[in-house]
């Protein structure tokens, strides 16, 4: 085993958190019983919240403090989320990054969904507290914007909405449980379970642009309830969606976005009793997503089909003003059918042997297949991309058929095996936390055209320990260690050659402290600091500008949660990251490669601030509002360079810097009476740098309307981007701004009923 410096020389920060470890756990003989079991209701905020205020969900014993959402399952109900992605979306703070569209590619790069929060894309996703990422996986370093993601799997291919119970996104590190890669934040989507009562629920709605979902769900029990059982099976189609253009102000038929996604999930629990379990739990999907790459530049139609835009010359191979109308040259894509299919398989099985003051003990193991491909119904030749000359809708098809190849797929296999290990336990004051998990990630793509395997694998060893520990009633400090070992990457191209980077194996140890204090009944404030550590990935490796090094950096939370009498709260939060290196990534025209483009990373620091205000008001038993108020800016710094390396004088610090709006609101305007309800969100993006974004503001509000005929039958309307704002989340040097357009306005109407 290798141990790098870093590991052996610890900083004092390291031996500061592992004395007061140390020191905690000198206390066991403490008379004193701390019983996290202990929680209050805030009925009207339809929420269990412990006495700091802290909202609580079966995860929560790991965490101490901090800013944290959850969205219950009555909420998934009431609005209507058709996939995690549009429940997570809602959350200030929370940036979805896409390309307006399902499908995508595998990569993780600039046509892949990426999450940020408070403008860090160092996420971790759970499903049900297990890591969901793969070490061997092979992202891609196209994206302008900070490789942080482990996960390559969207949001809403992970499980369907109707197979949740709650979803928890951490805002900042929570827990030395979820990592040092956690610096933004974290996203745990809890399943449901078996109900006592057997009951069946149906869901079935239709809306624009052909889109259709259909789900039944069943929950039940046996056995005078020692075995609980819950299944789903869920469907969302949709035909192509419909955009308006920021530059030309119209609206158009985005052609090639339809999809049609199936998932099924199935739990089963054999209960002992109340803290003793074995649990068996299988998620499934199976995706059928349209892959457009981009709309047409309505604004340079005509260039192309005169053959202006030429890219076989040097200058031709310039995005922009030097060649405008360059992203019509994949215009085809979406027209002909290019399409993206993906199948994920998450099999867990966990037995719970112990349960002791809500820190629960358990062994899990793990299973999880994902396979995607990618289908190119024309794949276009180099170097002809497009036709030259002025030339005729004839000569067009005889062009496509000349120089766009026949139907080309890749696929994608990603595969991890593992073990988790949890032993909780309370001593007096102590809350002690143990785990380690033990994996296998192995990545494949196949080329079934040229018959070539190319491959990557990796042992993992992470371990954790942490001690909640409470001073008194009103006083919380929890210190953490966490270890991460992994083994050299093996890695096999295409041929079976090994290939494998050298001196790739990694071992590292870092450290947290979190804290919280309540100053009265109203009033509580916590605060948190956290080592950051990301070990670099396998494209990483390959990097031609320059070698790099592995991502560190700390990052600091403060913040604090107010009653104001008794029908309003106020939630702060500032969280600050300053990394001494990051890596930073982009993609540019370079006329020496074949395809015309090249990627870069480079070392660089960064600092971020981010700031989140929350307001929550009742103001009586049927109307409610909540406001927030979101601010992120980012500063990247390239240490060794200054613009693009493409002669066009572009700023990297502000490549990497300025693709996400610096300020955000939200107004969430709900009502509930009898037996109708209604939500009403608006959200606010502004401060958007004009050089990557069509506006530099975007208003797009949200309308939800629910009607029960009978106690166990609704009806509801959804309605999306109201006011069909052409807006758009993502910008990619390579394509130009507005290059990624989001749905404009729609309309989904359904039935749900229970028996």
């Amino acid at each position: 085993m290798m141990i790098k410096k870093e590991a052996v020389g610890m900083n004092k920060r390291i031996c500061t958190a592992a004395a007061v470890l140390a020191l905690t756990m000198c206390t066991v003989h403490a008379e004193a019983v701390y019983n996290l079991d202990e929680v209050i209701v805030e009925a009207d905020m339809d929420k269990v919240r412990d006495a700091f205020g802290d909202i609580v969900t079966e995860q929560s014993y790991a965490r101490t403090g901090g800013d944290v959402e959850v969205i219950t399952r009555k909420e998934i109900e009431e609005k209507h989320f058709q996939n995690i992605t549009d429940a997570v979306r809602r959350v200030p703070g929370v940036y979805i990054n896409d390309m307006g569209y399902h499908g995508g590619e595998y990569d993780g790069g600039p046509y892949s969904q990426q999450v940020t929060i408070n403008g860090d894309g160092h996420v971790v996703v759970l499903l049900d507290g297990r890591r969901l990422d793969n070490q061997a996986s092979n992202p891609s370093g196209g994206q302008s914007s900070s490789s942080g993601n482990g996960s390559i799997v969207p949001l809403h291919l992970i499980t369907s909405i109707g197979n949740i119970e709650k979803i928890e996104v951490i805002k900042g590190p929570g827990s030395s449980v979820y990592g040092g890669d956690a610096s933004g934040g974290v996203i745990n989507i809890i399943t449901r379970k078996g109900s006592v009562r057997p009951s069946t629920t149906v869901d079935l709605a239709t809306g624009s642009w052909r889109k259709h979902t259909y789900g039944i769900a069943h929950s039940g029990s046996a056995d005078q309830g020692k075995w609980s059982y819950f299944a789903v099976l869920n469907r969302e189609m949709s035909g192509d969606t419909h955009y308006k253009d920021g530059d030309m102000g119209k609206n158009y038929i985005y052609y090639g976005t339809k999809y049609k996604d199936d998932s099924a999930a199935v739990r089963i629990d054999r209960n002992f009793d109340r803290d003793r379990f074995v649990s068996f739990s299988f998620n499934y999907t199976n995706n059928w997503d349209g892959y457009p790459v981009v709309p047409r530049d309505y604004r340079y139609a005509d260039r192309f089909f005169s053959g202006q835009v030429n890219i076989d010359s040097a200058a031709g191979k310039k995005h922009g003003p030097i060649n405008p109308g360059f992203r019509n040259k994949w215009w085809y894509h979406g027209v002909l059918g290019d399409y993206t299919t993906s199948i994920t398989r998450n099999l867990d099985v966990t037995w719970q042997f112990k349960k002791d003051h809500d820190l629960p003990s358990y062994v899990r193991i793990f299973r999880t297949r994902n396979d995607y491909s990618d289908a190119w119904i024309k794949n276009y030749t180099y170097p002809n991309y497009t036709p030259s000359g002025n030339v005729t809708p004839a000569q067009i098809q005889d062009w496509l058929k000349t120089y766009t190849g026949g139907f080309s797929v890749s696929s994608y296999q990603e595969r991890s095996n593992g073990l988790d290990f949890q032993f909780g336990k309370n001593i007096g004051i102590n809350n002690i936390l143990f785990g380690m998990t033990v994996s296998h990630d192995y990545y494949r793509r196949v080329n079934p055209s040229a018959r070539t395997r190319a491959s990557i694998s990796r042992n993992m060893f992470t371990s954790y320990l942490q001690d909640k520990l409470k001073i008194g009633d009103n006083f919380e400090i929890t210190p953490g260690l966490r270890y991460i070992h992994s083994d050299d990457y093996t890695v096999k191209n295409g041929g079976g050659k090994d290939i494998s980077p050298s001196d790739s194996s990694v071992s590292h140890l870092s450290g947290m402290l979190s804290t919280r204090y309540k100053l009265d009944d109203t009033l509580s404030l916590y605060a948190s600091w956290a080592q950051v550590f990301r070990a670099k990935r396998v494209t990483d490796y390959d990097a031609t500008l320059e070698p790099l090094d592995d991502e560190k950096g700390n990052v600091y939370n403060i913040g604090l949660k107010k009653k104001i009498g008794s029908r309003t709260s106020l939630d702060i939060n500032f969280s600050y990251l300053k990394m001494d290196n990051a890596i930073g990534a982009y993609s540019v025209e370079d006329a020496s490669t074949a395809t015309g483009t090249k990627s870069y990373a480079m070392n660089a620091s960064q600092s971020k601030r981010a700031l989140n205000i929350g307001i929550d008001h009742r103001f009586n038993e049927n109307w409610r509002l909540g406001i927030s108020y979101s601010y992120v800016k980012t500063r990247y710094h390239a240490k060794h360079f200054t613009t693009v390396p493409d002669g066009s004088g572009t700023s990297l610090d502000d490549l990497l810097s300025k693709q996400i709006p610096m300020n955000s609101y939200q107004f969430d305007l709900g009502y509930d009476k009898g037996k109708f309800s209604a939500d009403f969100l608006t959200s606010i993006y502004s401060g958007n740098d004009e050089n990557f974004f069509t506006n530099k503001r975007f208003v797009v509000s949200d309308l939800t309307l629910n009607f029960k005929i009978t106690d166990s039958t609704s009806v509801y309307l959804v309605g999306n981007n109201l006011w069909n704002t052409a807006w758009e989340n993502r910008y990619y040097y390579h394509m130009g701004k507005g290059a990624f357009p989001q749905p404009g306005r729609r309309f989904l109407i359904g039935i749900n009923t229970r028996f």
